[in-house]
């Protein structure tokens, strides 16, 4: 009994054992046993034959599910396909636009309605901070596609480890002296909090990426002509990275899709 019980235990559990297979095998099992005076007991055979179903169906059931978690990923997928046009992105604009605010700027509130028609790029900087060197790549954009209607507007803020304790003009030498920078710097301001400036707080509201608090220093907004904030972009985010979007937006192109992670699924 012991023996038979072992055998069936070996086939039960074999990735290559299956239903008929597994009866075939247990029945001829049983008469050989038979022949030599042993038996394998029905009870044990058809339970160990259904203790394999049984887990084959849980297999397939986990396969199936893993199976259905995929498609519903490329399902959600399509659906965020379903906003782009010949391979790019179409963003969709809100009511007002970024060129209807304002900005401070030595003390006073100014419109940004001089932008309007341009691209531009917003970002809020700091001078003693581990990306402040993101200056010089923010400097060579400017210099480079200023001509073609790129604007760069950086706004200095104190908030993320004091890291921005000078005042406007000591901001402005540093990053002109520093590293060339010839783009329009405004005046400190803070873009988290109760205290957050009305244009971090259009900005964050407005752009189709991401509505949470700023993460750190030097993170970006890209807005088009037409003054819809098209993409935001990290912290981390080097500026010569954005030079593929930038120019898509000075060419009157649609915006490149946003790279996404591929799909994936782990079957059991």
């Amino acid at each position: 009994m012991e023996s038979d019980m072992a055998f069936v235990c070996s086939l039960v559990f074999s990735n290559g054992a299956t239903s008929r297979n597994l009866r075939r095998d247990v029945l001829n099992r049983r008469n050989s046993n038979n022949k030599s005076g042993s038996c394998c007991s029905n009870v044990v055979c058809m339970s160990a034959i259904d203790t394999h179903l049984t887990r084959r169906k849980v297999l397939y059931h986990a396969i199936a599910v893993s199976s259905v978690a995929l498609i519903g990923s490329s399902v959600a997928l399509a659906d965020d396909l379903d906003s782009t046009e010949n391979g790019n992105s179409v963003a969709t604009c809100p009511s007002s636009s970024f060129y209807s605010q304002t900005a401070l700027l030595k003390g006073e509130r100014v419109p940004l309605s001089e932008y309007s028609g341009q691209v531009t790029l917003v970002v809020n900087v700091a001078s003693y901070c581990a990306l402040t060197n993101q200056y010089e790549g923010l400097a060579d954009l400017d210099s480079r596609l200023r001509d073609r209607g790129l604007r760069i507007l950086a706004f200095p803020c104190n908030q993320f480890g004091q890291q921005e304790p000078d005042d406007y003009q000591q901001i402005c030498s540093f990053a002109r002296d520093r590293y060339g920078a010839k783009f329009d710097i405004f005046d400190k301001l803070n873009v988290n909090g109760s205290e957050t400036d009305p244009l971090y707080r259009f900005l964050k509201k407005n752009n189709p990426d991401d509505d949470k608090r700023i993460e750190w220093n030097f993170a970006k907004f890209l807005v088009d002509r037409n003054g819809c904030v098209v993409r935001r972009y990290k912290p981390g985010v080097q500026p010569h990275s954005l030079e593929r979007d930038i120019l898509a937006l000075l060419d009157n192109r649609p915006i490149p899709m946003k790279r996404k992670p591929q799909l994936g699924a782990t079957l059991l």
